[in-house]
């Protein structure tokens, strides 16, 4: 297989893991009142957030590995591949801080959870700005230094993050006018249920 190919399919792999994946992952964790049922002891949205971001590690880190094994003794360096080079290393590691702290997570009743929760959080978004942000720097090398075509990746990549956009926009509307339509259901259901209470017109007589 020739270089080129395994340049090819590295950069895939991360596009994969920041543009799709990971994206997905924490679009399920914005929207989990979706996926509240239990599922082998634990809520669906813990399931599948877990799910994606397995394929975003695997992606990325088979990326990384694929680039710094084949491909990167091949390439002319120069200042946008030293850029690269530097931040698949920084995302590798905050990507890493994220799995350890996924490990030393406390308890729910812990009184350090709040914060655990708040790190977490924070770091997902810095993690995964980050790695869209190095995906990007990669299309710019492919094209710039290698003859490649622009439409060839940012299309693709783009499009996936465009569609998750989208979605994170929509699905709180439809979340709110399914929760309002409920609060008017359970209204009539309880103004149904209770009688009617009516005046007591009855008078004792002396």
């Amino acid at each position: 297989m020739e270089t080129t190919t395994y340049n090819y399919i590295q950069l895939a792999l991360v596009a994969g893991a920041w543009c799709l994946f990971a994206p997905l992952g924490l679009t399920i964790v914005l929207h989990r009142k979706w996926f509240q049922y239990q599922f082998i002891g634990l809520r669906m949205w813990f399931h599948l957030h877990r799910l994606f971001m397995i394929f975003a590690v695997c992606a990325y880190y088979t990326g990384v590995g694929i680039y710094f094994v084949v491909v990167k003794d091949t390439l002319v360096m120069n200042t946008m591949q030293e850029v690269y080079q530097w931040m698949m290393v920084a995302v590798g590691g905050m990507l890493l801080f994220q799995l350890t702290g996924t490990l030393l997570r406390p308890p729910q009743t812990h009184e350090k959870r709040t914060l655990w929760n708040s790190v977490h959080r924070l770091s997902g978004i810095v993690v995964l700005c980050s790695g869209i942000a190095l995906v990007y720097i990669g299309v710019y090398i492919m094209v710039e230094y290698m003859g490649e075509s622009y439409y060839l990746w940012i299309v693709p990549m783009s499009s996936c993050l465009f569609i998750i956009l989208i979605l994170n926009i929509l699905i709180p509307c439809f979340r709110s006018k399914e929760t309002l339509e409920d609060i008017e259901e359970n209204k009539n259901e309880n103004m149904n249920e209770f009688p009617v209470m009516t005046e007591n017109t009855d008078t004792n007589i002396a």
